[in-house]
């Protein structure tokens, strides 16, 4: 699965560009237990230096995606580096 996440354009204050992700859906039959093999293709994105915001900078895996009502967005959560990354506004 491919998710592209298209943020505010031509605003330098901002961050601008898009993020993809590639999501992978693993299974460990001896342990069984899942995963979300996480991997982001930044070269479409720019970070603001002003308000730079959390993305995911290297491949990780996360334990599931869930609904944020109160944020906003779906979130990658339980990743490796960090609790959750934002994914995809509602």
């Amino acid at each position: 699965m491919e998710i592209s996440v298209d943020l505010l354009p031509d605003q330098s204050d901002k961050p601008r560009g898009v993020i993809t992700y590639y999501l992978t859906s693993k299974y460990d039959e001896k342990a069984k237990e899942g995963w979300i093999e996480v991997v982001p293709i930044l070269s479409g994105f720019k970070q603001s230096q002003d308000n730079p915001i959390s993305v995911m900078e290297s491949r990780q895996q996360c334990g599931s995606i869930i609904r944020d009502e109160e944020r906003g967005y779906y979130m990658l959560t339980e990743c490796f580096h960090q609790w959750g990354y934002n994914l995809i506004p509602l």
